[in-house]
């Protein structure tokens, strides 16, 4: 199994291939952007936990992601959408 830079390196070769250069522009101008702003200091480290939270679950009632891991296991999938290459 590749390791999860040669997985990066080998996506980011395809992207510049396949993507219009103004495109690649703007996605490298606007992370820069976001960097800037110092987002990266908030973001979750390896062995933080996520804080608690509420989401509605198939009926629509909410509920907390702690109260399923106090049923069971639990995987969170983050999804950022298909708008998101």
């Amino acid at each position: 199994m590749p390791s999860l830079q040669a997985a990066i390196d080998e996506y980011n070769a395809i992207k510049k291939q396949t993507m219009p250069a103004e495109v690649l522009a703007t996605m490298a101008r606007t992370t820069g952007e976001l960097r800037d702003t110092g987002i990266e200091n908030f973001a979750l480290r390896t062995g933080d936990r996520i804080p608690d939270f509420k989401l509605p679950n198939q009926r629509g009632q909410m509920r907390r992601f702690s109260d399923y891991l106090a049923e069971s296991t639990g995987v969170l999938n983050i999804y950022r959408g298909g708008w998101c290459p």
